[in-house]
């Protein structure tokens, strides 16, 4: 493949991942007593420490990936990890970031956990870091909703509900 066509490639790539923006969210806290904490998308949720905000998904189709963007909170006094995501729509789940090597844009999986140190916020946007979906077991069509796991190092896991944004 000629260098031009990779660059083409890539640029339909990038007008994919960047040309999306978040519905708007209602924001609601709460803590949950259980040890299994599930949220729902027009919520901020605190998961042992972790606020978990903002989060949607872009539509997707049948055998094909989507990416989920969130930001992550650590409000508590003590370093916390995300250590996997999982989702029972897909086939695989992985943590991506889309990174320029040279001249092109490339996205590889994340290896090892994402460190929330307190006070810290990672975001998971378009164009950097996000959740890969693999192999989407259904089409993901504007205003559906569906589960992931989130799975923390120290706190556990947290099931958080996924809206599908219009765009």
């Amino acid at each position: 493949m000629s260098r031009h066509a990779v660059f083409v490639h890539m640029m339909v790539l990038a007008t994919g991942i960047f040309g999306c923006a978040p519905n708007e969210v209602n924001v609601h806290e709460h803590e949950h007593g259980s040890s299994q904490t599930k949220a729902h998308t027009s919520e901020i949720v605190r998961h042992a420490g972790i606020s978990i905000a903002d989060i949607w998904a872009r539509p997707g189709i049948k055998d094909g990936n989507t990416a989920i963007y969130m930001e992550l909170t650590n409000v508590g006094d003590n370093p916390e990890y995300l250590v996997g995501v999982g989702s029972e729509i897909c086939k695989a789940v992985e943590i991506h970031q889309v990174k320029m090597q040279g001249d092109i844009m490339t996205m590889l999986p994340v290896s090892g956990d994402i460190e929330l140190l307190p006070g810290e916020t990672v975001s998971f946007v378009p164009g950097d870091l996000h959740v890969m979906m693999i192999d989407l077991g259904a089409d993901l069509t504007p205003k559906s909703h569906f589960e992931v796991e989130l799975m923390f190092k120290i706190s556990g896991p947290v099931i958080v509900d996924v809206m599908v944004s219009e765009s």
